[in-house]
């Protein structure tokens, strides 16, 4: 006799099958108690909560977008005298520019994490354009707005080529990079820009 036959005879049999019938009544009891005492709210993620975070994850974005948006409307504007840097042949403008980008972050309460080496495009004869990439840890939103809206405003000005802003924990982190006109020339501004006394 097969084993198949063998487990259809003994299933049969009264006496194991009083035994298959205790033992599956002893599993079904064992399997309510178990649901009875798992503490559901606890065991099942609360869909609410998840809900609210995701709203105000949403929020944040489009206050984000918001954000960047009207930063790039503000710099469409053309470029004018007073947004270049101008320098004479003995300054270093590496240096200033760098030191300005680390006094408005320190301003504003933005530790920068990395600002890349300053990389160099001749624009025109006496003019250049320096490029530069930021990142920042996570900081405050409005510390964050502050910053980028303070460099966008200075004077001489830092042209954002590039900028992206992450949420990260209830904070925002800041990456991008960063142009700026310098003109290392009397005559450019002169040049360029009319300057009388250049």
């Amino acid at each position: 006799m097969n084993g198949l036959g063998k487990l259809h005879a003994e299933l049969h049999n009264p006496d194991n099958r009083n035994k298959v019938i205790v033992l599956a009544g002893l599993v079904l009891v064992l399997f309510v108690v178990l649901l009875l005492n798992i503490d559901w709210r606890n065991a099942v993620p609360d869909l609410r909560n998840y809900r609210l975070r995701m709203r105000e994850y949403e929020n944040l974005r489009a206050q984000l977008a918001e954000e960047q948006a009207d930063l790039i409307a503000a710099q469409m504007k053309s470029v004018r005298r007073n947004d270049v840097w101008s320098f004479n042949s003995a300054e270093d403008p590496r240096l200033a520019v760098l030191q300005k980008l680390e006094t408005i972050s320190a301003e504003c309460s933005v530790n920068l994490r990395t600002t890349g080496n300053l990389k160099d495009v001749q624009l025109a004869d006496g003019v250049i354009g320096y490029e530069v990439d930021v990142n920042a840890d996570p900081a405050k939103l409005g510390d964050v707005c502050r910053f980028v809206i303070a460099l966008s405003l200075s004077q001489p000005k830092f042209f954002w080529d590039s900028l992206t802003l992450k949420p990260s924990g209830g904070k925002v982190v800041l990456g991008g990079k960063l142009k700026v006109i310098v003109a290392t020339s009397r005559a450019a501004l002169a040049g360029y820009w009319g300057d009388k006394d250049a």
